[in-house]
C-alpha cells in the first residue's frame, strides 16, 4: 500500500500496461480460434454433404443448413466480443498515450482502416458465403427430390428465419470505435476526469 500511496501514477500505469498486454493476448487467442473453427467447420460440413450425396443419405441435408448458419453465428458472436475487447484496448491506449504525453500506441485506431481495405479478407469472406450458399442450395434441392416440395419449402422457411435472426444480430453489433466511446463515457461517469490520466479522459475520436 505504501507504493500505491507514494507513487499512484506509476502503479496505475503498470496496471494499465498489464491489462493492455492481457487484452492483446486474449484477442490473438480468440482470432486464432475463430479462424480454426471456421475452417474446420466448413470442412466437416462439406465432407458431410459429399458423404450424403455419395451414400444417398438425404436426412443429413436437413441438418447441414442449420450447421452452416450456426458456424457463422458463433463466429459473429465471437467477433462481437473481439470488437468489445478492441474498444476497451483502444481506451487503454488513449489513457497510456495521455500518461506518456505523446501518441505511442495507435494500433486500434488504424486497425479498422487496415482491415476495411484488406482485399484478401473480402475475397475470403466471399468464398465462405459462396460455399455456404452452395451447401444450402444443395440441401434444399436434395430434400425436395427425396421427399416433396412442402418439405423443401419448410426447410427454406427455417433457413430464412435463422438467416434473418443472424442479419438482425449483425446489424446490432458495435464496432471497436463505438465500444471505445462507450467505455470512455462510462469510465468518465464512474471515476471522473482526473483519476486515471491526471487530466481529461481522452475521447476515442
Amino acid at each position: 500500500m505504501d507504493l500505491v500511496a507514494s507513487q499512484p501514477s506509476d502503479f496505475r500505469n503498470k496496471l494499465l500496461v498489464q491489462e493492455y498486454q492481457r487484452l492483446c493476448s486474449d484477442i490473438r487467442g480468440i482470432e486464432s480460434g475463430n479462424e480454426k473453427l471456421l475452417g474446420l467447420g466448413f470442412t466437416l460440413i462439406s465432407l458431410a454433404a459429399a458423404g450424403g450425396v455419395r451414400a444417398d443419405v438425404n436426412e443429413v441435408f436437413f441438418l447441414l443448413p442449420i450447421a452452416v448458419v450456426g458456424v457463422f453465428a458463433y463466429v459473429a458472436v465471437s467477433y462481437n466480443s473481439l470488437y468489445a475487447m478492441g474498444g476497451y484496448k483502444q481506451m487503454i491506449e488513449e489513457i497510456l498515450n495521455a500518461a506518456a504525453g505523446e501518441t505511442v500506441l495507435v494500433w486500434e485506431r488504424i486497425a479498422a482502416v487496415k482491415e476495411g481495405r484488406n482485399a484478401n479478407a473480402v475475397v475470403l469472406i466471399a468464398i465462405y458465403i459462396l460455399v455456404a450458399a452452395s451447401i444450402i442450395g444443395l440441401s434444399v434441392y436434395r430434400v425436395a427430390a427425396a421427399w416433396n416440395l412442402f418439405a423443401a419449402v419448410g426447410l427454406s422457411a427455417l433457413i430464412g428465419v435463422l438467416l434473418a435472426g443472424f442479419v438482425v444480430g449483425m446489424s446490432q453489433m458495435r464496432g471497436t470505435k463505438r465500444w471505445a466511446q462507450a467505455y470512455a463515457h462510462r469510465l468518465h461517469d464512474l471515476v471522473g476526469t482526473d483519476q486515471l490520466t491526471d487530466g481529461p479522459i481522452p475521447s476515442s475520436a
